[in-house]
């Protein structure tokens, strides 16, 4: 499946984000606020909204359709001068799992380009601070209770700019956009922040950072060189995804959740290394043990 990332303009997408808006919370806030608030919530009010705030809106849009939003812009918060926030983010549940959460987030803070990035998320949502803490958000203690017809505990996530990443594949060659986006490998599923990059370059070759060099190789691929290195064999559970053209295979585990390399010239625990939580993490990481 193919999606576009834009900032919404036509009277269609302020519908179909008001949709989205709508449909979002009847999926997702059951159980986590006043069913009562929840039900007098409706399409019509949703859409009052969306033609009443359009500004700063990115949608997720795909065969025609609104799919996913993102609200952004300047923080509202007292305690954050020279911040941005995060006011709203939603993906329609059935399109969940393919890249499009980290698109709009990574679009999203691409537009405001503060160094500093702030959002609220409801307490007890479990699944939504998972994805926050995955694009690298993280809880900095402060709280309020606010009233969704009945008090509910908000809690505040923060994200400080990496600069680290500004550079990161200045000289890189790009593969163009891949025409179908590929989510799964031999039955395993990719992991959203990779997704986010492929679906925008499908790899690539070239430096990346100051001292590393390799290639992402195109998702259409990574079947092809699964086969070639018998990496269901030689390392179960992982996906190839790149390399340093050399000895080193980049990888991912999909259920362990971490990035690494892998010495190809050996089939043992010992030749993983540079394991990372993320695929942010993961580049960076690559970059800094070869420095020196």
């Amino acid at each position: 499946m193919t999606f576009e990332i834009r900032k919404m303009e036509t009277d269609e997408e302020i519908r179909g984000k008001a949709y989205v808006h709508w449909k979002s919370w009847q999926e997702t806030y059951p159980g986590l606020i006043d069913q009562n608030y929840l039900n007098a919530l409706t399409l019509e009010k949703c859409e009052a909204i969306a033609y009443r705030w359009p500004d700063n809106i990115l949608i997720a849009a795909a065969e025609g359709n609104v799919i996913g939003f993102c609200g952004c812009g300047q923080c509202r918060d007292e305690d954050m001068q020279d911040t941005g926030e995060i006011f709203a983010i939603y993906v329609l549940q059935e399109y969940q799992g393919r890249g499009i959460g980290f698109a709009l987030m990574q679009a999203a803070l691409d537009l405001l380009a503060y160094d500093r990035m702030v959002l609220w998320v409801l307490q007890g949502n479990k699944k939504a601070i998972r994805f926050y803490q995955k694009c690298g958000f993280s809880f900095d203690g402060c709280g309020k209770d606010i009233l969704l017809g009945s008090a509910v505990r908000e809690v505040r996530m923060i994200k400080e700019r990496d600069h680290r990443m500004d550079h990161m594949f200045e000289e890189f060659d790009f593969n163009a956009k891949p025409e179908k986006l590929i989510t799964e490998i031999n039955g395993m599923k990719l992991p959203e922040d990779y997704l986010s990059f492929m679906r925008e370059h499908n790899g690539g070759e070239g430096p990346i950072g100051r001292n590393n060099y390799g290639c992402f190789y195109r998702l259409e691929e990574l079947e092809e060189v699964s086969e070639e290195y018998d990496v269901q064999n030689s390392w179960p559970g992982y996906v190839v995804i790149g390399s340093d053209m050399g000895g080193e295979l980049w990888a991912y585990h999909p259920e362990k959740k971490i990035y690494c390399q892998i010495d190809s010239s050996n089939i043992s625990d010992d030749t993983y290394h540079t394991v990372s939580a993320s695929f942010e993490e993961f580049l960076i990481n690559m970059d800094q043990e070869l420095e020196g």
